[in-house]
């Protein structure tokens, strides 16, 4: 599939809500303190990311963007093909993120290395701001929210079967 990132995630649980409202803030201090171009959608010049109440959406500009995917299940399950492009920092930070907010219901997998792309970071892409490398989504979050906000055992792990919180429900008969 290429170097990709996934998430899965329960919207009914309780946490969720006041989850999300904590992501959107942080989101826009992500993009901000990152300095990568972004657009709405990789086929939308111009536009802005949409950052609203349970849903924060953005993808690289122009040849530096590239794909996302959402599906349900049950629960949500998606993931951002990033290719190691410029936007991959953004993206990390912000899962890291919702992973930190919303724990019990929000799960987060990665082909990057806990030890490696999320710590120092994937981008080796041409145009990357010179800022952001060596910076990973672990070093950008304790730049801007402390590091006691960066979980010190590896936050990866499986999403295909749900969030913590889908996968303590029981069976539906």
């Amino acid at each position: 599939m290429g170097y990709s990132h996934y998430w899965s995630y329960d919207p009914t649980h309780p946490d969720w809500q006041p989850g999300c409202a904590r992501l959107v803030l942080d989101a826009k201090r992500i993009i901000q303190a990152a300095g990568v171009p972004l657009w709405r959608e990789l086929d939308e010049p111009g536009t802005t990311p949409e950052l609203a109440e349970g849903w924060v959406r953005f993808n690289g500009t122009g040849d530096a963007g590239h794909l996302a995917s959402y599906r349900r299940r049950g629960f949500w399950w998606s993931f951002c093909k990033t290719a190691r492009k410029p936007y991959d920092l953004v993206v990390c930070a912000i899962l890291l993120r919702a992973h930190q907010h919303m724990p019990t219901c929000v799960a987060i997998g990665s082909d990057g290395s806990w030890e490696a792309e999320w710590q120092f970071g994937a981008t080796s892409w041409p145009g990357a701001p010179q800022t952001n490398r060596g910076r990973g989504a672990r070093l950008l979050v304790a730049e801007l929210f402390g590091a006691d906000q960066v979980p010190g055992d590896d936050a990866l792990g499986s999403t295909v079967d749900g969030p913590p919180s889908v996968r303590r429900r029981p069976p539906i008969r």
